[in-house]
């Protein structure tokens, strides 16, 4: 029931859909938003109709309550399908990693640091347990690092401990494993903020969410520290805690899909926007025994982004999908997709539970059914 109805709805949509002033976008010219988006018919966008109505439909089938209400599917610039609720603001869970990593691309930008920088010249409880730690391992999952202690909550990952900024022994050397683990994320965030020698929120805020028009969102702080420098700042979550809206997720996906660039002006360098979306992690790594291995990441993960690289291995790879495709994935069913090649951002957000079968099958048969 659930299908058919969303099918139904997607189709009413698309058939009524038209430019924010009233009148058809014609031909396939790339824009931006303004103070809001333009929307258009997929046709006028060169997509199918009948084909991005099916992939609806299909994407809907593997969502919980919430549905597509927290949807939108942008080409060239322009909505072709919009759900209902796009100013609920909540938070993203892990997509928020990949805006850690976008912000390391700024300091590296700004020349104050570089991805081979050794993690413990800028965070002194490094020191001792990992002098070897690069910038590039924590981005890529495959620092090895853990913290003391256990769980926060009644159920959940080992990764959640209490205290995640005091380093216990590696899981393993350096490059030699990938593990998806949010205390090594979180201590990545602290790093970075280190390095900074200010607020993450406002270094991610005054070079990207500003400029890109997203305003008034929210990252959660654990504490307020004081930094090498002297600087008292509040230290933010590296792995989740970002909260914004549809909308506001659609314009940062716009901005990778740009690469960085965002109606002429560069606010990330597009090199690096393409690294972090293309998998950085060799296929034949192994993945760490953790109760987190079912995260298999090899051949898959770039700087805290999932791709959909052809070099991909695993169960984790998107074979039917873009080869340049690569989503912000976050808990309850929180993703941002990109495709540069194709200027497509498929955003959906809720809080009604992960896909079952994961959010790498669900999107690699959405794409395949959408183009």
């Amino acid at each position: 029931m659930r299908l058919f109805f969303t099918a139904f709805y997607c189709s009413f949509f698309l058939l009524a859909a038209c430019t924010g002033d009233g009148s058809i976008a014609k031909g396939k010219e790339i824009i931006f938003p303004g103070e809001s988006w333009k929307m258009c018919g997929p046709e006028e966008v060169g997509l199918s109709r009948d084909s991005l109505t099916k992939a609806l439909g299909y994407l809907s089938s593997y969502c919980g309550d919430d549905g597509l209400d927290q949807t939108m599917v942008i080409k060239n610039g322009y909505v072709v399908f919009s759900g209902d609720s796009l100013d609920l603001q909540h938070n993203i869970y892990s997509a928020s990693k990949s805006l850690t990593s976008a912000v390391l691309g700024i300091l590296i930008d700004d020349g104050i640091v570089s991805l081979d920088d050794k993690a413990a010249k800028y965070e002194p409880l490094l020191q001792e347990l990992y002098p070897e730690v690069t910038l590039r391992h924590f981005a890529t999952m495959t620092s090895g690092y853990a913290a003391k202690g256990s769980s926060r909550w009644d159920e959940g990952g080992e990764d959640w401990s209490l205290t995640p900024y005091d380093p216990t022994l590696p899981f393993f050397a350096p490059g030699e494993a990938f593990a998806y683990w949010d205390e090594a994320q979180m201590m990545f965030g602290r790093v970075l903020l280190q390095a900074a020698g200010r607020d993450l929120y406002e270094v991610l805020d005054e070079r990207l969410m500003k400029p890109i028009g997203v305003e008034d969102w929210k990252w959660w702080a654990e504490d307020t520290i004081t930094l090498s420098n002297g600087v008292r700042a509040p230290l933010r979550n590296g792995a989740t805690g970002i909260q914004v809206t549809p909308r506001q997720l659609a314009r940062i996906g716009w901005l990778f899909a740009n690469h960085g660039v965002w109606n002429g002006d560069t606010l990330l360098n597009p090199a690096f926007a393409k690294e972090a979306m293309t998998a950085q992690v060799e296929p034949t790594l192994e993945v760490a025994n953790t109760d987190r291995s079912d995260m298999k990441g090899s051949g898959v993960y770039g700087y805290n982004w999932w791709t959909a690289s052809p070099e991909g291995g695993g169960e984790f790879r998107m074979r039917k999908s873009p080869a340049d495709a690569a989503y912000m994935s976050g808990f309850n069913h929180n993703v941002c997709l990109v495709i540069p090649s194709k200027k497509v951002v498929i955003v959906r957000m809720g809080e009604d539970g992960n896909p079952t079968f994961g959010k790498h099958f669900v999107y690699d048969g959405f794409l395949n059914t959408m183009f």
